[in-house]
């Protein structure tokens, strides 16, 4: 098999972040009163699998209609979708600068790698909000 060049990682995250921020930019802000995502004038159906499993929310449950409304500078409706939206669209939008710095410099200084390492915690740090953040919702929801 074949070594991936090692970049690939890299590459991989930035394309991912592009994606999701180019998506968020291309479909219609929802709203509070309309929260359904639109793709021109056709709605895009709900597909969380654990919500249609369980009657509850994921972690994740509204973080696409907040990423969509933050891309839309709507950060009341964003946060009021999911709080964690406009902190994750603020962490892809920094790895977008990270990542393509990365392929672009030929020489990985110490300040790259030590701003990938902040950027690693900071996943982390991320995701253990999610959980507290879905822990609170379900609190809410079943008490």
């Amino acid at each position: 098999m074949r070594n991936l060049p090692a970049d690939t990682p890299h590459f991989i995250v930035l394309f991912v972040c592009l994606s999701i921020t180019g998506g968020s930019l291309a479909l219609k802000s929802p709203t509070q009163k309309n929260p359904t995502l639109m793709v021109g004038q056709l709605p895009l159906p709900e597909i969380c699998t654990f919500h249609n499993l369980t009657g509850l929310p994921c972690p994740g449950c509204g973080l696409t209609r907040s990423l969509v409304a933050a891309a839309h500078s709507r950060f009341k409706t964003s946060f009021a979708f999911h709080r964690l939206g406009i902190l994750t669209l603020f962490t892809i939008l920094v790895q977008i600068v990270y990542r393509s710095t990365v392929i672009c410099v030929a020489h990985q200084s110490r300040l790259l790698i030590r701003t990938g390492k902040i950027l690693n915690k900071g996943f982390i740090i991320l995701g253990s909000l999610f959980l507290i953040n879905w822990v609170i919702n379900l609190i809410h929801i079943l008490y």
